[in-house]
């Protein structure tokens, strides 16, 4: 208590009953004598109701300050807890004081001696809530003009509470006495904020309010503030100890993987990146791929500017770098080609601009090499398919007689097991499994594996799938076909390599897949069996099937698979700004046209700014500022002089 003592003060310290004390504060007179009538009171600030106003207000102190160091001074004499019972309120670590002073409309308030003519308030607003969010140790602050102010504890360190079960988690935790933190303050212990009268952001008045104000802006994960106040951040002169421990708080984000977090470190880079004093915690290398990466998921107003974007790609981008060189030779074409359009759009209008048809730029597109096959041709499976693969047949070593193809022999030594129907809750009737019922059987076989020589998820089981005699479908328009298809590329061939060339030719045309015969199961005692051997014949009816559908096709037909995409090597390129138009990921509306270097005003305007005689700029309303000062008159071949607006 004796650090918020005036000098000329006496503290006088009185015992009461139930080990109390009275704290009394008198001045002292001319003569040193203390001056009893003009005494103060120490009011105990933590046994104050909730629901008075002496309640609130402490409520109010609690946020910038621990109760243990806030001092409420009554006038002598006062009883109760009225709103005019508190004459004054210390904090002295904070070194603020607040005095109750009666303001023009007659009210008294507690008004700030170190701010004179701004008194503690509330938020009256929405926006002003707006403003708070994420910064619960704030104070409001207004004058009597209307003026809105924020005033943040320069003592308190922010850090986030970590909760490994919630890795999104913004609740802050203000450590207002962490070891070391009150040591690197030199000079005020708080900052004053002055906010726009729109209320929708405040002004950070040093470096060391900027820092503050961005790291609270992060830890509540409003990236597009803590990207707006990255500018702010700017020094060329060493920082002080002050500046030093707040620009430290940064590499505790290191585990912010937020697309927005990528935005405003990059932004960051480019505000300190030509001076020596404050250095990014953070690799730009690694942060430029994964904001390229996340760019769809950023939020407009938290992204770089094409121009911002291109410094950072021709710093720190090389070819190693994924996606590097095709993103800067995409935004430099875009500009490119935003320039032509430029060049040949309508002068006086220069919100819409037209591409011509001829126009633009077009864009060199440079691809990643692909990558080396992992089998040789011979192995690979999407080669080339003959048809005579399918006819050959293989000779008995002993009695040297052909005894039929490979795969035939293969086919019908194997066994299975079909899948159990679903049956119908209402009408008992069953049906292939559909559904969820088909989403579990999927994800089961996928799980487990299919192998070709497998009794559940072998040959057969993808034979029915590509025939349709099994139609297993999720959704009511699904093919068993595709999944077929699906479970072949992840099947293994367990020693079956002569039914590949069958499942191939399956796959490769479903419409002639359907032709083929259908699996019959066997029957016994009048009762169908879905599990043995495949019922008699169907490696011969199959065989059967080939040789008359496979006579039919010239010598040496061939299935060919399905052709590889081959992306475009040259795309034509819109305007940047059709670019942003279209796409709302380009759209950045406080950095859209900043480099240009003229304006052109639209025809309607021309002689409203600009008329001539004497009237010229006196009929509009910026005519305060003389716009004439700002209108540079350019030539046009189509159109003829139009004045533009210069930056």
């Amino acid at each position: 208590a004796a650090a918020g003592v005036i000098a000329g003060d006496q503290l006088q310290i009185s015992k009461a009953g139930g080990g109390c004390a009275v704290v009394r504060r008198v001045p002292l007179g001319a003569d040193g004598a203390p001056v009893g009538s003009a005494g103060r009171t120490l009011v105990g600030a933590a046994y104050a109701a909730k629901d008075t106003a002496l309640g609130r207000l402490v409520a109010t102190l609690s946020r910038a300050e621990d109760l243990s160091h806030v001092l409420l001074w009554s006038a002598e004499g006062a009883r109760g807890e009225s709103s005019l019972s508190v004459e004054r309120v210390e904090l002295p670590r904070l070194r603020l004081a607040f005095e109750a002073r009666r303001w023009r409309d007659g009210k008294t308030r507690l008004t700030s001696v170190e701010h004179p003519g701004l008194a503690l308030g509330m938020p009256s607003c929405e926006r002003l809530n707006g403003l708070l969010r994420g910064m619960p140790h704030a104070l409001v602050l207004f004058s009597e003009d209307g003026d809105t102010f924020l005033l943040l504890s320069a003592l308190a360190k922010p850090c986030r509470l970590h909760d490994p079960a919630e890795a999104l988690n913004t609740q802050l935790l203000v450590a207002r006495s962490a070891p070391g933190w009150e040591e690197a303050m030199t000079g005020v212990r708080h900052y004053l904020y002055p906010v726009h009268p729109s209320r929708t952001y405040m002004t950070p008045p040093s470096l060391s309010a900027a820092i503050a104000l961005l790291v609270l802006r992060w830890l509540a994960r409003d990236y597009a503030s803590a990207f707006a106040l990255c500018a702010a951040c700017a020094t060329d002169t060493p920082p002080t100890p002050e500046e030093a421990q707040l620009w430290a708080l940064l590499s505790d984000f290191e585990d912010d993987y937020e697309p927005g977090s990528h935005a405003v470190r990059l932004k960051l880079w480019l505000a300190t990146r030509n001076g020596a004093e404050l250095h990014c915690p953070w690799e730009v290398r690694e942060q430029l791929p994964l904001y390229l990466a996340k760019l769809a998921y950023i939020a407009a107003d938290c992204q770089l500017s094409a121009a911002e974007e291109m410094l950072i790609l021709r710093a720190v981008g090389d070819e190693s770098m994924p996606g590097a060189a095709n993103r800067l030779a995409f935004l430099e074409t875009a500009l490119r080609a935003e320039s032509a359009d430029n060049a040949s759009a309508d002068a006086a209008n220069p919100f819409g601009g037209r591409v011509s048809e001829g126009g633009g730029a077009t864009l060199q597109c440079r691809y990643p090499k692909p990558p080396k096959p992992m089998v040789s041709e011979s192995d690979n499976f999407d080669t080339r398919l003959e048809h005579t693969h399918l006819l050959e047949g293989i000779i008995d070593k002993i009695t040297d007689k052909i005894r039929g193809n490979a795969w035939q022999t293969r086919m019908g030594s194997l066994t299975y097991t079909r899948p159990e129907p679903e049956k119908d809750k209402n009408t008992g009737n069953t049906h292939d499994p559909s559904g969820l019922a088909a989403m579990g059987l999927l994800t089961q076989w996928m799980q487990q594996g299919v192998k070709l020589d497998s009794d559940h998820k072998g040959f057969w089981l993808l034979y029915e799938l590509f025939t349709g005699s099994l139609n297993v479908r999720i959704l009511m328009d699904d093919s068993s076909h595709n999944f077929g298809a699906i479970l072949l590329r992840v099947a293994g061939k367990s020693g079956a390599d002569e039914l590949l060339p069958l499942m191939r030719l399956l796959e490769l045309d479903p419409q002639f897949a359907q032709e083929f015969p259908k699996y019959k199961h066997v029957k016994k005692g009048g009762f169908s069996v879905f599990k043995g051997k495949a019922g008699k014949g169907m490696p011969e009816e199959v065989g059967v099937f080939l040789r008359e559908r496979l006579q039919f096709f010239r010598q040496g037909m061939v299935f060919n698979p399905p052709s590889l995409y081959r992306p475009p090597i040259e795309v034509r390129m819109l305007p940047m700004r059709e670019l942003r138009h279209l796409h709302r990921t380009w759209l950045t509306p406080h950095l859209l046209d900043r480099d240009r270097p003229t304006w052109s005003v639209p025809a309607n305007f021309r002689d409203t700014i600009a008329p001539s005689g004497d009237h010229a700029g006196k009929a509009i309303v910026l005519s305060p500022i003389g716009p004439l000062n700002y209108i540079a008159r350019g030539a046009n071949s189509q159109l003829g002089e139009c004045p533009t607006l210069a930056l």
